[in-house]
């Protein structure tokens, strides 16, 4: 352990030419806004889930989209849609039958060819990554309706970055509205993976020359602009958030960082840590959907065993002490 230590010693110690990468010119500080500018309603988007089983052939999860809106450090409104979600495939689709609380069926069928980004049905290994998609899909239903409601100048905020959802149709449908309703959109990650042109971390670098205040920075790109932010001044995270490019980020940054003061986690607006406690599947309530799911199932159940046990094998070495 102590040879790993030595050798990421050396390799932080020699990393200052990493800072070639890093225009000062780029970093702008946030300052306060007047109380107009405040004003504006934050509406933030996030989405959770937790399988309850799979086999090679299908899988059912439960899937939860919630969403908060928030003016003037008040909450205006909350909401969150729990769905229990069927997952197969067929020869050339991608079917999510859909079941919300009260029983109420949909069935969304996605061709696989427009699904390019996701295992094609040769190379299939699980479900994982498909109901990552069935949840974006309804995460991003769920800011089109908050959209409708919103008025000029307000904030929609989603949870991840807006660019990972380019697989989605409606995604320019929601950039096309925000665009007309005058509304800010933007996609808040927690997570940050950029690197410099030496490979190094790029948030790590901007840490150590960025100023001591709150700050953003700003990075060209086409569709969407790439910032990181620094929204509170005793904060030790920066985020990265992906905005529209034909609008000036001061404002809503500045907007954030008054929505960002919450002591549990400092430099986060509360809004995403609000919608985050409403979208999450705790792993009691993922017990509890497992447990009812298999009391209801009977002699199913059992007749599913060896498909489940084709997949699940790593579950029972994990309960292994």
């Amino acid at each position: 352990m102590e040879k790993i230590i030595n050798i990421m010693r050396e390799r932080q110690n020699g990393s200052e030419s990493l800072f070639s990468s890093i225009s000062l010119g780029n970093f702008h500080p946030l300052l306060p806004l007047s109380s107009e500018l405040l004003s504006v309603k934050i509406a933030s988007v996030d989405g959770g889930q937790a399988e309850l089983f799979a086999t090679p052939t299908y899988a059912v999860y439960v899937l939860r989209v919630a969403s908060v809106v928030y003016q003037q450090n008040q909450c205006l409104q909350r909401s969150s849609q729990t769905w229990f979600a069927l997952l197969s495939l067929t020869d050339d689709l991608f079917v999510a039958d859909l079941f919300d609380e009260q029983g109420m069926h949909r069935k969304e069928e996605f061709p696989l060819s427009s699904l390019t980004a996701l295992p094609q049905r040769d190379d299939f290994l699980s479900f994982s990554p498909y109901v990552g998609f069935v949840r974006e899909y309804l995460e991003l239903q769920e800011c089109q309706g908050i959209a409708e409601s919103l008025s000029s100048g307000d904030v929609l905020v989603r949870d991840g970055l807006l660019s990972n959802l380019s697989v989605h149709p409606q995604l320019a449908q929601l950039i096309l509205l925000c665009q007309e309703k005058n509304i800010a959109l933007l996609g808040f990650a927690k997570t940050a993976t950029l690197k410099t042109e030496h490979g190094e971390s790029f948030p790590g670098a901007l840490v150590r020359v960025a100023p001591q205040s709150s700050w953003y920075y700003s990075l060209s790109s086409k569709t969407f602009s790439t910032s990181f932010v620094k929204l509170h001044s005793r904060a030790q995270y920066i985020f990265h958030v992906e905005t529209l490019s034909d609008g000036d980020p001061f404002p809503l940054f500045s907007q954030l960082a008054h929505h960002a003061c919450d002591p549990i986690f400092l430099g986060y607006p509360y809004g995403l840590i609000a919608v985050d406690q409403l979208a999450r599947v705790s792993n009691q309530e993922q017990s509890y959907f497992k447990t009812l799911f298999e009391s209801r199932s009977g002699s199913l159940w059992k007749e599913l065993e060896p498909q489940r046990n084709a997949v699940n094998a790593h579950h029972i070495l994990d309960r292994i002490h």
